[in-house]
């Protein structure tokens, strides 16, 4: 498995942020433009930029962009292809999990403060437990949330999927009856990060500078 990743600046300069859509496929550049947050807008086009040049530098595949198919779920995919990859956003971070032959999902999440009680059916009684008890509830919090979004996210019918169906055990994950392999990734004190995957396998990480 291979992971990468790319931290941009706060907010980009206009000229910057045009240069940079300008890059992307005309059927992309509008949907940049449906997040209203200067940070929504850049993670998700340098989530896609980042997709591009994985690509492109370590699978010699050009204009993948344009080769995208989303399923019903919109999760995108390449057709014909054993290359699984799963794109996560949050803050100033982009990141993109690749696989070869088995399914793989990344979330990654900044660990803000939050009214995280509003989220307390999304677990099972025995993860709320758990949150609620442990020495720091807000970063337990984010632990399950983000093994569970990707486990969704692997499975590829992301938040489709009532996250109180996905079970938590340590490092796996189990969703109508099938186990996923949870790893956490640590880029930032402030961040938390899991990827779900149906192999266990090494990972390597790539940060990408644009």
């Amino acid at each position: 498995m291979e992971i990468f990743y790319t931290k941009f600046e706060d907010k980009l300069d206009h000229k910057k942020l045009i240069a940079y859509i300008r890059t992307l496929p005309l059927s992309m550049r509008k949907d940049i433009f449906k997040f209203k947050m200067p940070l929504d807008i850049q993670g998700h086009l340098f989530g896609k930029i980042l997709l591009k040049k994985i690509f492109e530098n370590y699978y010699n595949t050009e204009n993948i962009l344009n080769q995208l198919e989303y399923n019903k779920y919109g999760r995108p995919y390449i057709s014909n292809s054993t290359i699984n990859f799963s794109i996560s956003h949050s803050e100033q971070f982009s990141a993109v999990a690749v696989s070869n032959g088995f399914p793989i999902g990344i979330d990654i999440e900044k660990m803000k403060e939050i009214s995280f009680c509003d989220f307390k059916t999304l677990f099972t009684e025995s993860e709320w437990n758990v949150i609620l008890t442990s020495a720091n509830p807000l970063k337990t919090f984010y632990v399950y949330w983000t093994k569970k979004e990707s486990t969704a996210k692997a499975d590829g019918r992301g938040l489709s999927i009532p996250l109180n169906e996905i079970l938590i055990e340590d490092a796996i994950s189990i969703l109508n009856k099938k186990r996923w392999h949870l790893f956490e990734i640590n880029l930032e004190p402030d961040y938390m990060i899991h990827i779900a995957s149906e192999q266990q396998e090494l990972i390597n990480i790539h940060r990408f500078t644009f």
